[in-house]
């Protein structure tokens, strides 16, 4: 069911449950048309069996009030672009396995309820339902004389029937064994203690060696459950807004009493509802354990809570122990000053109330704002927070999901939690503006000159405005060393990990007849960039080594290309040279299958390659020596200095690093 604002595009969607029933809370206070449709689809008819969205009703909601809407589902005929496909199969009688002449099997919309197609069997048991679209799922109903009505596979109604889907290329087998007999189950169950039974429970028994389950609704508190096959069950209860709750009020299966069901008999299994248990969580800083606000989320209660003003209690006063375990949760404090945490073994006691007292750990914090040349903010402009420490080999610890902060309209932006240490800040930015490293007084392509802010867990740092200045490019052109096409790029930077890929690049084209190797780099600031240049043999898997501009193989010593506002500047035709790589390592006996080793630079701590998996070896790497880090599978990391690899030829085994 979705309710779609008449006025604007605010919208609310939720499934009705096995009995149709829907509930669509907290709407905001206005005017909606209702709109019903199969799992997964866009609305396909309106309230009141409307076809267009315009022809629907239009129902208010008020402040406080519930609005009961009502409406038949009209099955919508399928487009012919549907696939169909069919379900065959064998009806026997299950207690002497012969097979059942004249059962009727009949196939029902699981989306829309109604009947879609039947197939009686024949003298050998056999049905066969074609032309079933396989974009719907279905349940079948088999009545057969001296049989009763029994759904597939083995439920006697149609809320507890498997559901199958279809296929256009083969055909969906549904065998049926029908019985007779069986016992009942039936009880009564009362609400807790000074409470009132939930809405929409149900009762479930479920066989103890898993061949027969079958629920029903408990109406007032009353359920029975019919032609029950005779063996030892399992009963539990639920609802909506409860965990399963296992007779006698026991919270796993393993707790729960088996029942015995006879051929022909009653077996009465009565149930109280527990009460549900509390959860508190105090949250203080760790450092300092001062009080602290956020929001918690329990993971099987599936409840979200904040605190109040004024306090740092977080409280859940409905939390149900009949749970399949302990419960856990994730705690995220407010702002961006603190680190998010996962709690787990939260023991929830029925009638009882859980304290908590959970440490969430501070963070360090940096607050900035961005501005055009003429000091007016700018929106959208990302900003990257960069590790300043000499080799870095893993991403700053970050919970935003790919790393960047965005201003705001007001062009401020705030970025955090991150961790403690000298950090340093790379901005991209939408046309026209162009990508810089930060320093107090503008923006550099020089990462050696931007500004390093000492980070202080629990701190907020402020810096000066980021100052953007408009975007320029560099064009150029790659070629082998006797000429030979470039598969490659030119990178304003160097590859670590906090910046794989990121900073702005252009790569060679060979369409058509251009082969003349050239790339172009958009979206620089007009500042002096250093490039980095990568690539192999066009069509081949030839390596070259990295260069830097200037023909050298380390940042430190490129020379820098001087990027123009709002122009294209060509930089000097490179001549790229064959690379060198490792051949194999030694790894020791016993070590694992799964390792990873990444190459940097040793003096200018860049990633200069990578690789991962159980394949041997490392190319793409300059000549001469470079920094190995090496990581058996989950074990611990270790370095070591290779020196074997020379321009243009493969290097030596190293030796053992760990």
């Amino acid at each position: 069911m979705t309710a779609v604002a008449v006025d604007g595009d605010w919208k609310a969607r939720i499934p009705t449950d096995a009995d149709g029933r829907y509930r669509l809370a907290n709407l905001p206070v206005g005017r909606y048309r209702i709109g019903l449709a199969l799992a997964g689809r866009d609305p396909q008819q309106w309230v009141p069996g409307k076809s267009n969205q315009a022809d629907g009703t239009v129902f208010s909601v008020t402040a406080g009030n519930t609005t009961t809407v009502d409406d038949r589902y009209v099955s919508v005929t399928p487009p012919e672009s549907w696939q169909k496909g069919t379900i065959a199969g064998l009806v026997t009688a299950r207690a002497t396995g012969a097979a059942v002449s004249d059962a009727c099997v009949t196939a029902v919309n699981l989306y829309s309820g109604t009947e879609t197609a039947a197939s009686c069997t024949d003298a050998t048991g056999r049905y066969r339902i074609g032309s079933l679209y396989s974009q719907n799922q279905y349940r079948l109903r088999v009545r057969a004389p001296g049989f009763p009505e029994q759904w597939a596979k083995d439920a006697n109604d149609y809320d507890n029937a498997t559901e199958y889907s279809v296929s256009g290329f083969e055909v969906t087998t549904v065998d049926m064994a029908l019985r007779v007999g069986g016992g009942t189950i039936r009880g009564r169950v009362t609400p807790p203690e000074g409470g009132t039974l939930p809405w929409s429970l149900y009762a479930v028994a479920k066989a103890v060696d898993g061949s027969w389950q079958g629920g029903v609704v408990a109406v007032d508190g009353e359920y029975q459950l019919d032609r029950v096959p005779a063996g030892d069950y399992r009963v539990y209860f639920y609802s909506l807004g409860r965990t399963l709750q296992y007779h006698p009020g026991k919270a796993t299966s393993e707790e729960a009493a088996v029942v015995r069901v006879t051929e022909g008999g009653v077996t009465v299994v009565d149930e109280r509802l527990v009460p549900s248990g509390a959860v508190e969580i105090d949250l203080v800083d760790k450092m300092t354990g001062a009080p602290t606000t956020g929001c918690v989320t329990l993971s099987d209660a599936r409840e979200r809570a904040c605190t109040p003003a004024g306090s740092n209690r977080v409280s859940f006063p409905t939390v149900w122990a009949t749970t399949q375990g302990a419960d856990s949760a994730e705690v995220v404090p407010s702002g961006p000053s603190y680190w998010k945490r996962w709690i787990r073994d939260i023991r929830v006691t029925s009638g009882e109330t859980t304290r908590l007292t959970v440490q969430v750990e501070p963070a360090a914090t940096v607050r900035t704002s961005v501005v055009d040349g003429g000091g007016k903010p700018v929106a959208g402009a990302c900003v990257k927070p960069v590790s300043a420490q000499a080799v870095p080999t893993t991403p700053l610890r970050q919970e935003n999901d790919n790393g960047r902060y965005c201003s705001d309209a007001s062009g401020t932006v705030t970025l955090g939690p991150l961790p403690a240490g000298p950090t340093q800040l790379f901005v991209l930015s939408k046309a026209p503006w162009g990508a810089q490293w930060y320093t107090s007084t503008g923006g550099t392509g020089d990462r050696n000159a931007a500004t390093r802010l000492s980070l202080v867990a629990g701190q907020v740092s402020s810096t000066p405005a980021i100052r953007l200045d408009r975007a320029g490019s560099i064009t150029g052109t790659l070629q082998g060393p006797n000429g030979e096409w470039v598969d490659g790029c030119a990178q304003a930077g160097a590859d670590s990990p906090d910046l794989p890929g990121v900073a702005p690049n252009g790569c060679t084209s060979h369409s058509g007849s251009d082969h003349s190797g050239r790339y172009t780099v958009t979206g620089l600031g007009p500042y002096r960039w250093p490039l980095k240049y990568t690539g192999r043999r066009a069509y081949t898997q030839d390596g070259y080594a990295p260069e830097w501009s200037g023909d050298v193989t380390s940042r430190h010593l490129a020379v820098p290309v001087q990027v123009k506002a709002d122009a294209t500047v060509t930089a000097a035709a490179v001549t790229l040279v064959q690379d060198a790589s490792i051949l194999a390592f030694d790894r020791g006996p016993g070590a694992p299958s799964y390792w990873t080793v990444e190459a940097y630079h040793p003096i200018t701590g860049d990633q200069m390659a990578r690789q991962s998996g159980s394949v041997d070896g490392l190319t793409g790497l300059p000549a001469g020596p470079v920094l190995l880090r090496y990581v058996p599978g989950n074990g611990k990391a270790c370095w070591y200095l290779a020196g074997g690899a020379t321009g243009g030829a493969a290097g030596g085994t190293p030796r053992r690093p760990c």
